[in-house]
């Protein structure tokens, strides 16, 4: 896989500017991270990763009932439940998320410490 110069950055520009970086990132960027020419780490939004981890389940677990219905009849309906799960557990993240970003935007009370 290629990334265009956009998507990567050194190391010691995302450690120097690791605020911009950050907010580049939940902005919507998907970055690559080098190390002496090589890359060695990609920054994505917990959101993102949240995406990536449940495709990966997704494809394991729809390949899985592939396997075992040669018919297709039970796949399809596997599927359909799949759809509708990881539609709630995407809505799950999205309502944890934003308790989150609440909550880290809530003014502090000095005197509460």
């Amino acid at each position: 896989m290629n990334f265009s110069t956009d998507e990567l950055i050194p190391f010691s520009d995302a450690r120097s500017g690791l605020s911009r970086v950050i907010e580049d990132v939940m902005g919507g960027c998907e970055l690559v991270v080098t190390k002496h020419g090589k890359m060695t780490v990609a920054l994505v939004a917990a959101s993102q990763f949240y995406q990536y981890r449940e495709m990966e389940r997704e494809l394991n677990e729809y390949l899985a009932a592939l396997e075992h219905d040669k018919s297709g009849s039970d796949t399809k309906l596997a599927l359909a439940a799949l759809k509708k799960r990881v539609t709630v557990k995407r809505e799950d993240f999205e309502r944890c998320a934003n308790k989150v970003l609440d909550i880290q935007s809530e003014p502090v009370d000095p005197r509460q410490k």
